[in-house]
């Protein structure tokens, strides 16, 4: 579990920055060893996109109403939770 208290004035780093920094040191102090669980608001594709290069196991609990492009097509969040296989 992790926690970091931030201050919007005066701060260098964005609070999306401040996460990829810890996600990476967590992934390599744990080996990649784990799965990283974010709430709402934390789907953001910088974010997304440093798990998926560091190879991490996620899960990131979605607002209903984003919309997602895959394969060059726009769908609902929901469609594509539909059409993974587990």
């Amino acid at each position: 579990m992790y926690s970091y208290t931030y201050s919007t004035e005066g701060e260098i780093e964005s609070a999306n920055d401040i996460r990829i920094n810890v996600i990476n040191e967590i992934t390599l102090a744990s080996n990649n060893k784990g799965i990283f669980n974010f709430d709402r608001g934390n789907d953001d594709r910088k974010l997304i996109s440093c798990l998926v290069e560091n190879e991490n196991d996620f899960v990131i609990r979605a607002v209903g109403n984003r919309d997602l492009i895959v394969d060059g097509q726009k769908m609902s969040f929901s469609e594509v939770c539909h059409q993974i296989k587990l």
